[in-house]
């Protein structure tokens, strides 16, 4: 038995190329693939049970009904329920009418804020028409303050997708999941999950044997951008339709497409008014770029920008694409700049240099999820007596729909973290307790449990912020 860490990841390849075939036993009952709000994803063993869903119309009426899990393909929940959202709504709406005067104002403040009233606009229309002249004349000064607002507000509903396709927004309610976990039983409340998705894991042979292909694009070509399969980003207006202004920091207004924009240092990514000119291309108003904040004023165009995939509203159900493109400007000099792509591991996937033209389009295709990019100052021509131009500017991001993926959490967020990622598609996050030629054994936190798995169920190890694969080498 392996115990002392110290010697753990050096052990930890060859422990995993010895790893045994996996037994094939069938599963006995359903399963669902949980995505938990603490970081691990696991499979679970479900008995039949129901759920009581509650559709949230855009006019805010609500519908109940009683979903059994038997008919769930896919489940995403959101932070904050909407039937509570809608309850709050209506209740400020009926203090509108109130006798007391700072009732009346406080209701009217409350609604204004977009954060609370900018997510069911229509219910709010709805009472333009109140027999009551002032709520009417109330209403009005709400929804003119809502609409002028420069914020874009994510509608936090819960997504239900069942198994013959028709899906739902709406409201899953309080509720427990129960089923088993490696043969125990296991009791996890709405508050703890993220994503249920039903699944049917591919053989591991299949899982082993896989090949990932890349497609790197230098060059704009038409069959790239699909309007009816991809998500094209202009920077020219939110997704709620407002105008974007110059320098505003977009790094969560997109979040409704599914994608998070960042830098690595302290910063974000704003609007800059950069123009792009690119053959047979629409030039725009708009593009963006890294606002850097250093010694107290803010640079713009240099630095590293990323970007992030979610599940479109779903802010924390991480998610990746399978095509992405985007038009990157140089600032001064040419072929500076290139594109990385990275899977939910962490591991490269690919990268795409730019040429020597002012505006470049680069692209990238993957028939694994990409869930992570980074565009910055060509490294690779550091060492050269060429001078670089870190400065550049992006616009026309395009990207297919975004599909939800097991991510790890960042090992750097916390200490001590690790984790074990499964053949199956699970992820254990926590503290590995044990090593040996057999298992693994590691504290998962989001369960409170030691978990033992066979090593031959074992895809990869993070561990020292050092990843190691099942193949070593």
């Amino acid at each position: 038995m392996i115990q002392n860490k110290a010697t753990l990841k050096l052990a930890l390849a060859i422990l995993l190329s010895l790893a045994l075939c996996p037994s094939t036993e069938s599963a006995r009952g359903e399963q669902f693939q949980i995505n938990l709000l603490g970081g691990s994803v696991i499979t679970i063993e479900t008995t039949d049970q129901s759920i009581d869903w509650t559709d949230v119309l855009d006019d805010g009426t609500m519908e109940q009904r009683s979903v059994k899990l038997s008919e769930i393909k896919e489940l995403v929940l959101s932070n904050s329920p909407a039937s509570k959202q809608v309850a709050k709504i209506r209740t400020y709406l009926a203090q509108l009418s109130s006798p007391d005067y700072l009732q009346r104002n406080e209701a009217e403040s409350q609604l204004a804020q977009p954060e609370m009233g900018g997510r069911f606009l229509s219910i709010i229309k709805a009472e333009a028409e109140h027999p009551q002249m002032e709520v009417r004349y109330r209403v009005q000064r709400i929804l003119e303050e809502l609409e002028d607002s420069e914020s874009d507000i994510v509608n936090e509903f819960d997504f239900l997708t069942l198994k013959d396709g028709t899906t739902f927004s709406g409201d899953a309610g309080s509720f427990r999941l129960d089923g088993n976990y490696r043969g125990q039983p296991v009791s996890l409340s709405r508050e703890e999950l993220k994503l249920i998705a039903l699944t049917s894991p591919p053989p591991i042979k299949e899982i082993e044997t896989e090949s990932v292909d890349i497609q790197l694009f230098q060059q704009h070509e038409k069959e790239f951008y699909k309007a009816n399969s991809q998500t094209i980003i202009d920077f020219e207006t939110s997704p709620a339709g407002g105008e974007l202004a110059r320098n505003t920091d977009v790094s969560d207004v997109f979040i409704p497409y599914g994608v998070l924009l960042g830098t690595e240092k302290a910063g974000h990514v704003g609007i800059s008014g950069f123009g792009f000119k690119y053959p047979n291309v629409p030039p725009k108003n708009n593009s963006v770029c890294v606002f850097e904040t250093a010694g107290g004023y803010a640079r713009r165009f240099k630095g590293v920008l990323e970007m992030r995939f979610c599940l479109p509203n779903q802010r924390s159900v991480a998610a990746g694409v399978l095509e992405l493109g985007v038009f990157i400007a140089r600032v001064d000099h040419s072929r500076d700049f290139i594109m990385e792509a990275y899977n939910s591991d962490g591991q490269l996937l690919g990268s795409v240099e730019a040429s020597d033209q002012d505006c470049v389009f680069l692209g990238i295709k993957s028939t694994e999820p990409i869930a992570f990019i980074r565009i910055l100052a060509n490294p690779y021509l550091y060492r050269t007596s060429r001078k670089i131009d870190e400065d550049f500017a992006i616009d026309s991001l395009c990207f297919s729909k975004p599909v939800a993926i097991v991510n790890p959490a960042n090992p750097a967020k916390a200490a001590g973290v690790e984790i074990v990622r499964l053949t199956n598609g699970d992820l254990l996050e926590g503290t590995i307790a044990e090593i040996s030629d057999q298992n693994v054994s590691i504290d998962v936190s989001a369960i409170n449990r030691k978990v033992v798995v066979p090593m031959a169920e074992v895809k990869t190890i993070r561990f020292d912020n050092a990843l190691v694969p099942s193949k070593p080498g």
